[in-house]
């Protein structure tokens, strides 16, 4: 069917998801900070 549902899947989908964030001078820890929030929201989600 799919990849599996686990930590690996998950960030790789994060990084998927935030590929196409244009960071400014400021707040460029947001796009950690999202990747981080969606694979740690996937994790809750599929547990």
């Amino acid at each position: 069917m799919g990849a599996s549902a686990n930590e690996d899947t998950f960030t790789a989908a994060a990084n998927a998801a935030m590929q196409q964030a244009q960071p400014r001078q400021f707040n460029a820890f947001k796009v950690d900070l999202a990747k981080e929030t969606l694979k740690e929201t996937l994790l809750i989600v599929a547990s």
